[in-house]
């Protein structure tokens, strides 16, 4: 491929049915190709027509600066983490760009965490180092991908990150490695840092959770413009068989001089079952949660969102339902007469369930968008000489996209069908999301068996890393209205062929407008920045 930039209105070769017509919906523009920086770790940061892109092979730092309204690489710069350094966390806090990395100590037998700022504007390290966690003891990995819970089966880093709203505080958390292998007997031990707005200490504490790891089951974290911290979880009473209960929900409440057990499971939740729920967007003087809710108390079947509020003493102030149409069910599985020979050894899981908060927006309006998505995984357990292995399969299926009036009801209520499944993460699968005043777009990689597929048809199946097309669901603002469009084909795309094209290397900007970075073979990669229309 010749090194020119093109910056015209393409229309996508691999579309020969008229019945799809993507001149008039989106514009493209591709960039000159580039030298492949192939590292396991990539992050994007997106200001002012600007793209910080940080990528890591192994004690190596590539930072680079992109061009987005060309789109064009700038430059790239190296830099060097110490010996043995393990990366934690690459985030935008307060307006500021941080890369974390934690040092193990051995002689001393410390774990510590260390962070550099990055100077957005020359895409280079700070010049000094700062160390602002040392904790004498293993720590446990903690989970980064955003199909787990806080505590799952990922393995990534060692240090959980969570800011609070308005940026003004930071939250870092961390587990010991456990000493006592049975859950029944174990008790976590987790460390709670809180900095301030510039990563400067502001209070921390260890404490030993109050229940048994089999007791207990981690949700999600927060962490409010004061510095308080709380932690979501389910309970257990029986310490030996979750079957034979309903768990109870808590929130644990942490703070610099004091801690305090929230029981939610008192509050009037007519009848219903609280199947997922994480914090959401609160007010100073509330905490508010989005989940799901259930009213079967065996399959914990997903019947619908409800949204919470409480007051930061442990009062319900509010809860709304939101009921899923009965389009959203299939037909029920006979259990009796399945045929467990085919494919399966059981039944397949209901339609409704596994479902997470995956982003809510509030609106400049008022009103309140929230987007969920089924995410769940599959493990299987094998024993050989060698020891136990588990191989784990990773499902991003069905996206429901809500929107809540001013007035707390339900405007529109839509389900968009995938089915997406690989062996090693994200990858290629889950969504992207960006929204105007008018549409809301969602963003997925699909396979091109789908092309042709109505909107309530049952789509085929996608494997990750494969084949796919960028599909856009452009959706009205107003009444929900589904228009389905494929935005390019990853195998053929103007002439190239794009690979390692991670749903995580989107980039959205501003005006309709996203960036994705992917590899085109010869060791080179290329950007591809798309509009959408309205």
């Amino acid at each position: 491929m010749r090194n020119i930039l093109l910056s015209v209105i393409l229309s996508l070769p691999f579309l020969l049915n008229a019945q799809v017509e993507t001149s008039k919906d989106f514009s493209y523009k591709i960039s000159k190709p580039y030298q492949v920086i192939d590292g396991k770790r990539k992050v994007y940061f997106y200001k002012e027509n600007q793209i910080l892109s940080v990528k890591v092979i192994a004690e190596d730092v590539f930072i680079q600066k992109i061009n987005s309204s060309e789109p064009a690489l700038i430059k790239t710069n190296k830099e060097k983490l110490p010996e043995n350094a393990v990366v934690e966390s690459i985030i935008e806090f307060n307006n500021k760009y941080y890369f974390f990395y934690s040092l193990w100590d051995r002689p001393n037998k410390n774990e510590q965490l260390f962070y550099r700022e990055i100077n957005f504007e020359n895409g280079k390290f700070e010049a000094s180092t700062t160390k602002i966690i040392t904790v004498n003891h293993h720590l446990s990995r903690i989970p980064i991908d955003n199909i787990i819970g806080f505590w799952g089966h990922g393995i990534s880093n060692k240090f959980h990150f969570k800011m609070s709203g308005e940026n003004s505080k930071l939250l870092i958390q961390y587990r010991y490695l456990r000493e006592k292998r049975i859950d029944a007997i174990n008790f976590d031990i987790t460390g709670i840092c809180v900095f301030n707005q510039d990563v400067e200490p502001i209070w921390n504490k260890e404490v030993k959770m109050p229940y048994t790891e089999k007791q207990m089951n981690f949700h999600d974290n927060w962490i409010d413009s004061k510095g308080n911290v709380f932690i979501l979880a389910t309970v257990y009473e029986d310490n030996r068989n979750h079957r034979r209960e309903i768990p109870e929900l808590e929130i644990l409440k942490y703070q610099a001089d004091s801690d305090t057990l929230f029981d939610l499971s008192g509050m009037d939740l007519n009848g219903k079952l609280i199947t997922g729920i994480k914090f959401s967007e609160s007010s100073k003087n509330q905490i508010s949660f989005t989940g799901f809710y259930s009213e079967d108390p065996i399959q914990f079947q997903s019947n619908g969102l409800f949204m919470l509020d409480m007051d930061k003493k442990g009062n319900s102030r509010n809860i709304s339902f939101f009921e899923f149409p009965n389009n959203f069910f299939v037909k029920p599985v006979d259990v009796q007469n399945y045929n467990t020979d085919l494919y399966y050894t059981e039944p397949p899981r209901p339609e409704m369930s596994d479902y997470k908060i995956v982003e809510k927006k509030t609106n400049k309006d008022g009103s309140v968008t929230i987007l969920s998505e089924q995410q769940f995984i599959e493990t299987i357990t094998t024993y050989s000489k060698t020891g136990r292995h588990e191989n784990h399969t990773y499902y991003y299926s069905d996206i429901v996209i809500t929107k809540i009036d001013t007035d707390g009801k339900t405007q529109w209520m839509k389900k968009i069908q995938k089915d997406q499944f690989g062996y090693k993460g994200k990858g290629t699968m889950s969504f992207k999301y960006l929204s105007n005043d008018i549409y809301h777009y969602i963003l997925f990689f699909d396979t091109p068996d789908n092309l042709d597929e109505q909107l309530d048809a049952e789509p085929y199946t996608y494997q990750d890393k494969k084949e796919a097309i960028l599909f856009s669901y452009k959706i009205s603002d107003i009444n929900g209205e589904i228009t389905k469009l494929p935005v390019l084909e990853t195998e053929s795309f103007n002439g190239l062929t794009l690979k390692q094209f991670y749903s995580d290397r989107i980039v959205i900007l501003e005006n309709n407008e996203f960036i994705l970075e992917a590899y085109k073979k010869k060791k080179e990669d290329v950007l591809v920045k798309v509009r959408l229309s309205e």
